[in-house]
C-alpha cells in the first residue's frame, strides 16, 4: 500500500477461484503471501480483517479498486451498521458492545451453508445483547471458472 492509498499491483494469481491482482488481495487470498507474517492468527480472525477481506476479494467477476479509500469507506459503513459502541470513560474512547460470530455449519454438522464449498464464503452473525438485536451478513462465493 503506497502512502497515497494506491494498491500496489502484482501478477494475477487465482486462489480458490478468486483473482489476486494487487498485494492487498494477495495478502487475504494467498496463505503463503510475503506480507502474511505481518499479522498474527488472532488478528486474522478479527471482524475488521474478515470484513476487509470480503470487500477486497469481491465476487468472481469483481473489478477491484486501485485505491484503498473506497474499501475503507464501505468498511466504515459496514461497521456502523453491524456494531453498537458505547463510550468507555476508563479507556477514554469507545468500545463495542456487539459480538460477532462466524457460522460455518448448522448443528455442528459438516453440511455446508453455501452451494459451493469455498474459502471465500462467509456467514456472520453480530449479536448486541443490550439492544436485543442480531445482524446477519452472508456472502456465497461461486467461482466463475471452476
Amino acid at each position: 500500500l503506497a502512502d497515497s492509498g494506491y494498491l500496489r499491483k502484482c501478477m494475477d494469481e487465482i486462489y480458490d477461484g478468486a483473482t489476486a491482482c494487487n498485494l492487498l488481495m494477495d495478502l487475504f487470498l494467498n496463505e503463503e503471501s510475503e506480507n502474511g507474517s505481518a499479522f498474527s492468527e488472532d488478528e486474522r480472525h478479527e471482524l475488521l480483517w474478515v470484513l476487509l477481506r470480503l470487500l477486497t476479494t469481491g465476487g468472481p467477476l469483481s473489478q477491484p479498486e486501485e485505491n484503498v479509500q473506497p474499501y475503507y469507506n464501505v468498511l466504515r459503513s459496514f461497521l456502523r451498521a453491524l456494531l453498537h459502541v458505547v463510550r468507555d470513560p476508563d479507556a477514554g474512547g469507545v468500545r463495542s458492545i456487539s459480538r460477532a460470530v462466524r457460522v460455518n455449519s448448522l448443528d455442528g454438522s459438516h453440511v455446508g451453508l453455501f452451494p459451493v464449498d469455498n474459502s471465500n464464503n462467509i456467514c456472520l452473525l453480530v449479536f448486541t445483547p443490550a439492544h436485543r438485536t442480531v445482524s446477519f451478513l452472508s456472502s456465497g462465493f461461486v467461482p466463475f471458472f471452476s
